[in-house]
């Protein structure tokens, strides 16, 4: 049988809202759920033990003892130091050590992040990527910086890049161009822009496969892409916390650039002499070309 994230993942957008939310709340404490009994869970969720018999059922499940045995193969698999929330000290601490808070948040995520990606799923959306005509990267809202830091750099290595960030006429008109063969790399986090659904609906009504980089399963383009990343979010104010996002995007630049490293550094040498020839840089003595 499939795992519990694999179940939600797949049937999660066709749950009922009380469902949904006690099978969010599970994707994000499962680690200290090992034990808990439907009562407890209950309280725990803010839901009726009857939501959580239903919640088994619906995800294939007999009961809830089968249900509490896939929560804790996951725990088994995925181990119980999974990042779950981020304990904050007193705000005079935070005032003290901004920086502290901000690295430990930030490093944490990453080593999660790292321990989740699976070997085969990343080489297999490098070679998505490597082999598409044409790729679109989406990235709406505070997703926006994403997409341009993905998407310019694939663009110095690659050909026909596409950077969405939002949809109005002209993207529509650039999505309804894009060649057969076309990949879509989508980026959305919470609080999930309506814009980028939008995108992705297009895409989808155009058969594009796609690789998402997301918090959750049970985020909306989860049950939607072909390859998904996941990079939780936790917060210390507002602010998102990227650094893991950007070595996860990092490191599939990397490994498109590895997949034909000559081609990849002509691309980069006729970038370079462009932007020589234009005075871009106040200091040209770095060859960009030759650091790899």
């Amino acid at each position: 049988m499939s795992s519990l994230l694999e179940l939600i993942k797949e049937k999660g957008n066709h749950l009922p809202p009380k469902q949904f939310e006690l099978a969010r709340f599970i994707v994000n404490n499962y680690s200290s759920l090992a034990y808990a009994n439907t009562v407890e869970l209950a309280r725990m969720a803010s839901v009726s033990e009857a939501t959580i018999i239903r919640l088994a059922y619906s995800l294939g499940y007999k009961g809830f003892p089968d249900l509490q045995q896939a929560i804790r193969e996951l725990i088994h698999e995925n181990g119980s130091g999974s990042l779950n929330r981020y304990t904050l000290g007193s705000l005079e601490d935070l005032k003290e050590c901004a920086f502290c808070f901000t690295f430990e948040l930030e490093k944490r995520i990453l080593e999660e992040t790292y321990a989740s990606i699976d070997k085969s799923a990343f080489e297999a959306a490098v070679e998505m990527i490597c082999n598409a005509p044409c790729v679109v990267v989406v990235g709406a809202s505070f997703n926006e910086s994403l997409a341009h830091y993905a998407g310019n750099y694939l663009h110095v290595i690659k050909e026909n890049v596409r950077i969405i960030t939002d949809l109005g006429a002209r993207e529509y008109q650039v999505l309804q161009e894009i060649p057969k063969g076309t990949v879509g790399l989508v980026y959305s986090f919470p609080r999930y822009p309506r814009k980028t659904q939008s995108v992705v609906g297009l895409l989808q009504k155009k058969k594009v496969p796609m690789i998402g980089i997301t918090d959750n399963v049970l985020s909306p383009i989860a049950s939607q892409v072909e390859k998904l990343f996941l990079v939780p979010q936790q917060f210390i104010t507002f602010i998102d916390p990227y650094a893991a996002v950007m070595a996860l995007t990092h490191s599939l630049l990397l490994g498109v650039f590895m997949k034909d490293p000559e081609k990849s550094r002509r691309r980069v040498r006729d970038y370079d002499r462009f932007l020589k020839s234009e005075n871009v840089h106040l200091k040209d003595s770095v060859d960009i070309s030759d650091l790899i």
